[in-house]
Order: structure tokens, then C-alpha cells, then sequence
């Protein structure tokens, strides 16, 4: 399975058991956050708003999949929050008992790895994205 698909597989997976623990009727919508993916070296390996989650590739490519996980788990509860309580602070007691007790993290509130390597190997693999995109249209 390449790494997008992984990715939205462990996102539906994570937005399903956060419903399945918590109930989503107080939601107001049960419909998982969209997804969507970019490069960029820096030192965020996601993003989560009330209805999009955004996924950095050059921490994909960089950690394991394992590690990962809870990069997508993390930012699914960033949105489950949002949902639940429009106010709540990014990393404030509501996403805190998500993803520790709900998801039950033994993880910190951040990510604990190595920026630098994703940081590093994001150039590279962006020319490997456009490439890829450039092959895509010139096969259609």
C-alpha cells in the first residue's frame, strides 16, 4: 500500500474509533475532517481544523509508519475537539483527554522525533512529487 493510502486507511481508522469511544452525536456533523497531503520542510508533521486534516509528506517518508500513526491519531483528535468544542484551545485538556485516555497515547502532547531529517529530505522530495505529477499528466 503506498503511503497516501496508509495514510487516509489510519485516518478513517483513528476518526472511527474516536466515534465509536466517544459518540458523535454532539458533533454536529459525523462526516470524518477532508484530507490532504503537502511537502514541506519545517517542524510540523500535520495539521487538524474542525473539517480538514493535512498530512506532511516529508515526515511520511521520513519516520515509520508506526510513528506515523500517531501523527494521524493526533491531528484527528485536533478536529474531534474542534468539532466538540469550537473554543478549545489547540492542546487543552478537551485534545489532551482525546488522545491520551480516549486513544490511549503514552505519548507526550508533541510529536517526539527528529524535525531535521524531515526537513532535510523534503527537497529531494518534492522534485520527486512534481516529477510524479508531471508523469501522471503527460499519461492521461
Amino acid at each position: 500500500m503506498n503511503l497516501k493510502d496508509w495514510v487516509l486507511e489510519r485516518h478513517d481508522h483513528w476518526w472511527r474509533y474516536l466515534l465509536d469511544r466517544v459518540g458523535g452525536c454532539l458533533l454536529g456533523s459525523r462526516d470524518k475532517p477532508t484530507v490532504d497531503f503537502y511537502s514541506r520542510a519545517g517542524s510540523t508533521a500535520g495539521r487538524g481544523s474542525k473539517n480538514r486534516c493535512r498530512y506532511n509528506l516529508a515526515f511520511v517518508a521520513t519516520i515509520s509508519r508506526k510513528e506515523f500513526d500517531w501523527v494521524v491519531c493526533h491531528e484527528c483528535c485536533h478536529a474531534f475537539a474542534k468539532r466538540l468544542m469550537p473554543d478549545s484551545s489547540s492542546h487543552g485538556e478537551l485534545w489532551l483527554w482525546l488522545y491520551r485516555d480516549v486513544c490511549e497515547s503514552q505519548r507526550n502532547k508533541y510529536h517526539n522525533y527528529d524535525v531535521g531529517v524531515a526537513s532535510k529530505a523534503a527537497p529531494g522530495l518534492r522534485k520527486l512529487l512534481r516529477l510524479a505529477k508531471k508523469m501522471k499528466g503527460l499519461r492521461q
